[in-house]
């Protein structure tokens, strides 16, 4: 099914730290617009959000894998 590959697609790269594409393609034209100041409303709530999950998908991306595994 075409749901489940764009669902597996997003949880692969959500492993990997990333957006989606779609997500970071949109991401860039925002940052785009917002730096010309040409952001709407809506066009800024947008920008926040994916800005936070991609800022968040980096932090999880950057932490040990095994936080947990003490010093066997």
């Amino acid at each position: 099914m075409q749901v489940e590959a764009a669902s597996d697609e997003s949880l692969i790269q959500t492993a990997q730290g990333k957006l989606p594409a779609a997500d970071e393609r949109r991401l860039k034209r925002l940052v785009g617009k917002s730096e010309e100041g040409r952001l709407t409303p809506l066009e800024q709530d947008d920008f926040i959000q994916l800005a936070r999950r991609a800022d968040r998908l980096e932090q999880t991306e950057m932490q040990p894998a095994h936080k947990n595994a003490g010093g066997f």
